[in-house]
């Protein structure tokens, strides 16, 4: 053994009690960075899963009034691979607990079947049934915050007009992971709540029979991703 090597190995037996701790504090730090590291890639796979499963589109847009001839032509683009015209509102929700009203976001679902596009995942209750104009799936936040379930009603300003809206269902979507309302900056789940109506029932109330606001849709190249995987 030569002498520098004996020397260090003297000078480690005497500092044995802060070698450890230090052996100690890098062992902590490494395993800190592997739990850290396998947390942030459990939580990417976990959204990555979720917008998968339930469809999340790529590029979003809203027109005026648009008929609906004008969603088979963007389906016609190049790259173009799901498009799903819809409807969304923007409402007032004059509740009774609060002094000024909420602010809701109306989207429309389809008559028949669940949504290509944006699914929503419905965590108690059920879907509005096309012929009941008044049924809502809530935002599940939102109904915390005002102790809203299955079976409440909500008071609704549609189109200038007040309605009571039945909650059938309280539901949470990929796209509203955070809820921040137009013009918003921050998630508030007690003022801002997305509902989800039949479109039928929508169009109804807003008189957009035959046209849409708002599309959503995905291109290709994310479509063939979904697919290999």
């Amino acid at each position: 053994m030569k002498v520098l090597d004996r020397k260090l190995f003297r000078d480690l037996t005497r500092l044995k009690g802060q070698a450890f701790t230090i052996a100690l504090v890098v062992a902590v730090g490494v395993a800190n960075y592997i739990t850290l590291r396998s947390a942030w890639r459990a939580l990417g796979d976990s959204r990555a899963a979720y917008y998968e499963q339930y469809r999340f589109a790529d590029v979003f847009a809203r027109l005026k009034r648009a008929p609906d001839s004008v969603a088979a032509q963007i389906h016609d683009v190049r790259g173009v691979a799901t498009v799903y015209p819809r409807v969304v509102e923007e409402v007032l929700l004059p509740m009774e607990d609060m002094i000024t009203p909420a602010h809701g976001q109306l989207i429309s679902l389809p008559v028949h079947g669940r949504p290509p596009l944006n699914d929503v995942y419905v965590k108690a209750g059920r879907f509005p049934e096309s012929g009941r104009g008044n049924e809502v799936l809530l935002y599940e936040p939102f109904a915390k915050e005002h102790r809203l379930r299955p079976g409440s009603t909500i008071p609704a300003i549609l189109n200038g007009k007040l309605h009571e809206l039945i909650v059938v269902g309280l539901a949470l979507s990929p796209e509203y992971v955070f809820a921040i309302e137009p013009g918003g900056i921050t998630s508030d789940d007690e003022r801002f709540a997305p509902m989800w109506m039949s479109t039928s029932a929508i169009e109804a109330a807003f008189q957009m029979e035959g046209a849409f606001w708002s599309r959503v849709w995905t291109s290709a190249r994310s479509s063939s991703r979904s697919t290999e995987s």
